[in-house]
């Protein structure tokens, strides 16, 4: 009897343990499926919703194709399928003046490939420069208004928050002074001989491979697939392309936003505000010293660009008034 008795609760204990395994493989799925607690640890609360979106907004954050500078490179093939130009959709072009790249290779003689590469380009830099300074004007208008004790109207403060989205600007408070400020110091113009220079550098005086496949006479960067053409040497892992863009003047106004938008370059913008704060008019020469963040040579790509303009200024031709880029409101 007692042999008995312990067979039978062996084989009930034996019974217990299957059972109670087949209750623990799938404890997970009922863990996965019902996790209330963990689901309201990671619900934000609706201020840290505004102002994660506020933030991630003023940052740019929200712009998964935002175009970066990429670092010279020699080699290159195109991506199959071909690659999708950035969009210029709403982007005007500028009224009788050119925007497709010329040959330069025709030239023989240096100075004279200088002075047409200069030529060329000056006017739709010049151009879009025009397009951020109405910008600018509008901004000052607006502090202007606030300055006098004005309210702001509803479709103001809209402008100026996409302003402040577009410039990637951080901001509290719109209108206050320290938003205009901010506003001020990342609206505005890059001289047009630093662009020349940089244009001229980047694009070998408009001879390579990105500038007559690509439109791209900075070399920047784009990160959706297909957005550009893919560099041959790109490392295993890094998933940049260099961007394609419809049209030369979509490349340089992408450049002039990049510089005035992006955390890299805030010693150019730097430099720039304080010459505006002086009166002075903004010198390519002296915001080159931003640009350290531009090319892994660091301060040797800034010497370089100072050297271009120093030595390239005479082939430019620039008009002073032009590249000035005075604002139609004084003392900006």
């Amino acid at each position: 009897m007692k042999i008995r008795f312990k067979v039978k609760w062996i084989l009930v204990y034996l019974a217990y343990l299957i059972i109670l395994s087949g209750c623990n493989s799938a404890a997970p799925e009922q863990d996965t499926s019902n996790n209330s607690n963990q689901s309201n640890k990671a619900r934000p609360s609706e201020s840290e919703k505004k102002t994660t979106i506020k933030n991630n907004k003023a940052l740019g954050l929200v712009d998964e194709n935002i175009v970066e500078q990429a670092p010279v490179t020699t080699t290159e093939k195109k991506i199959d399928p071909e690659p999708k130009k950035q969009s210029s959709a709403n982007l005007k072009l500028p009224l009788n003046i050119k925007t497709e790249l010329p040959d330069f290779s025709k030239y023989k003689n240096t100075v004279n490939k200088k002075k047409a590469f200069f030529a060329f380009l000056e006017p739709i830099i010049v151009s879009e420069n025009k397009k951020v300074l109405e910008q600018r004007d509008y901004i000052l208008s607006q502090f202007m208004l606030v300055n006098e004790g004005d309210i702001l109207q509803p479709g103001d403060i809209e402008k100026l928050e996409e302003l402040a989205v577009k410039y990637r600007i951080f901001y509290d408070e719109v209108g206050s002074e320290v938003f205009f400020d901010r506003l001020l110091m990342h609206v505005d113009i890059i001289p047009p001989d630093l662009a020349l220079a940089q244009a001229a550098n980047e694009s070998a005086w408009g001879s390579s491979y990105f500038a007559k496949h690509g439109n791209n006479l900075f070399g920047q960067w784009c990160f959706t697939p297909g957005c550009g053409i893919v560099p041959r040497k790109r490392q295993k892992g890094d998933t940049h392309e260099v961007a394609v863009y419809d049209n030369l003047t979509h490349s340089i106004a992408s450049y002039i936003q990049y510089l005035n938008s992006h955390p890299a370059f805030k010693k150019l913008r730097q430099e720039r505000y304080e010459a505006r704060k002086k009166g002075s008019k903004p010198s390519g020469y002296d915001m080159a010293t931003g640009l350290k963040a531009y090319s892994a040579r660091g301060m040797n790509y800034v010497k370089t660009l100072q050297s271009m303009i120093k030595k390239n200024k005479k082939y430019m031709g620039l008009d002073v008034a032009n590249q000035s880029g005075q604002s139609a409101n004084t003392g900006s």
